[in-house]
Parts: C-alpha cells; sequence; structure tokens
C-alpha cells in the first residue's frame, strides 16, 4: 500500500519540476546590443584567435607594428543576461603574445550581426579566424599559420598566404 503512494507524489514533483523549468526558460531575459563600436590597439602579439557566431570578420595588413580592432555590433540578442552587471560583449584576452577576441557570453549569444575588422602587423605568425554564420574576408595578410573558418558563410581570400600551413574552409 506505500507503494502505491510513492508513484503520484513522485509524478506529481516531476511535472512541477518541469513546469518550474518551462516557466523559468520562458522569463529568461533578452538583452538587444545595438549599434555599438569598440576599438583596441595591441602590441607584441604574435598570433591571433577569433571565434564567435555571426559577424562578419575582415583582416587587412597594418602599416605598423601595432595589431588594431575595431568592433562594430550592428545587432546582438544575448539571452538569460543581468542587464546591471552586463560587461562589453566581446572578451579580448592576451597571453603569452596570443590575443583571442571572442564574445563574452559565449553561449547566450542567440544571434549576432556586425563587423569585425582586423589590422594584422607582420609579426603576427598565426591567424586563425572561425566563425558560425558570418563571413570572412582576409587581404594580403602572410602568416606562417593561416586557419580562416566559416561554417555557414563565405570566405574570401586575396593574396594571403600561410608559407607553413594554409587552411580556408566555407560552407557557403
Amino acid at each position: 500500500m506505500g507503494r502505491n503512494n510513492k508513484k503520484p507524489i513522485m509524478k506529481s514533483l516531476i511535472i512541477a519540476f518541469v513546469l518550474v523549468c518551462c516557466v523559468s526558460c520562458s522569463f529568461q531575459t533578452e538583452v538587444h546590443c545595438r549599434d555599438q563600436k569598440e576599438n583596441k590597439v595591441f602590441t607584441g602579439i604574435e598570433a591571433l584567435e577569433i571565434k564567435q557566431k555571426g559577424m562578419d570578420v575582415k583582416l587587412s595588413p597594418s602599416l605598423s607594428d601595432t595589431l588594431s580592432v575595431a568592433i562594430r555590433i550592428d545587432d546582438m540578442t544575448l539571452r538569460g543576461i543581468d542587464t546591471e552587471n552586463m560587461e562589453s560583449p566581446f572578451r579580448f584576452m592576451v597571453e603569452k603574445g596570443k590575443l583571442r577576441i571572442e564574445p563574452t557570453y559565449g553561449g547566450k549569444v542567440k544571434e549576432s550581426q556586425g563587423l569585425i575588422t582586423v589590422l594584422v602587423p607582420r609579426s603576427v605568425e598565426m591567424v586563425e579566424v572561425e566563425t558560425r554564420e558570418g563571413n570572412i574576408e582576409a587581404n594580403g595578410i602572410r602568416a606562417k599559420v593561416m586557419d580562416l573558418v566559416s561554417r555557414e558563410g563565405s570566405v574570401k581570400n586575396e593574396d594571403c598566404e600561410g608559407w607553413e600551413q594554409m587552411h580556408i574552409s566555407s560552407h557557403h
């Protein structure tokens, strides 16, 4: 008799848990970042890695020893973000001469549109760019290793050279 009472209670608990999960998911806030710009300048960079979702990336040679990054966010939708403590939509991490640029909120980026423009100096030996939906355009970049990948967008490579390794992949 005690066993029969546990099944309805467990079933009710499971249904209550599912309802709480569904309600909490439906009330997740969405934040829209529009018409934002960020500009950063770096020296001493030997490797560049850009990973992001839907923004286009444009790489051009720098005329100086300075690597400069200009980000134009046309529209970025983030879900489940506390707007009071919101940071920049992009994170710039430098470690041992390598600059990594990626969305601050990773999996919370629902969609993004805009342009990341990077002026790459000759001192950069490795360039890796990976975007899920954006397009990549590289003009005149020379590096030891070059890896340009767009999973759903296009990759344009004009006069670029990876003297040890060159990998370009586009599924557009």
